[in-house]
């Protein structure tokens, strides 16, 4: 979504009742859009749709079933970082994301109760950040 309003900005002083311009003010929010493959012992790879970040993200596994994106700063702001990841096809299995710190993100994907590697096939990820 994009939220913007028009304000109107004097060109000159404004006591001096002169005419005006209009200037969009826009605070757009950036997304990263991506399809997540996992396999095996193997960290994460994505096919990146869309990246808005300036910033490439890093894919990594740390133990069975769970696997991390980092940002090479810390872009993912406290409480405007919204990470969403698609339910997984078959009901048994399940994954989810969460902002770990400013510059991680952590998926986890079970089998039931018990984490599981290779459940992430072509898995859609949305990452919004709000200004």
């Amino acid at each position: 979504e994009n939220y913007s309003m028009l304000v109107p900005v004097p060109l000159q002083p404004s006591n001096s009742g002169g005419p005006s311009q209009v200037v969009a003010i826009t605070n757009t929010p950036i997304k990263w859009v991506g399809l997540i493959t996992q396999a095996s012992t193997s960290a994460p790879t994505a096919k990146v749709l869309q990246n808005q970040f300036g910033v490439d993200l890093v894919l990594g596994y740390t133990s069975t079933g769970i696997y991390t994106l980092t940002a090479p700063s810390a872009i993912f702001t406290a409480n405007k970082t919204l990470a969403k990841i698609t339910p997984l096809s078959d009901p048994a299995n399940f994954a989810k994301i969460v902002v770990t710190s400013t510059s991680v993100l952590t998926i986890t994907t079970k089998n039931a109760t018990v984490v599981t590697n290779a459940l992430l096939t072509d898995v859609p990820v949305e990452i919004t950040i709000f200004p």
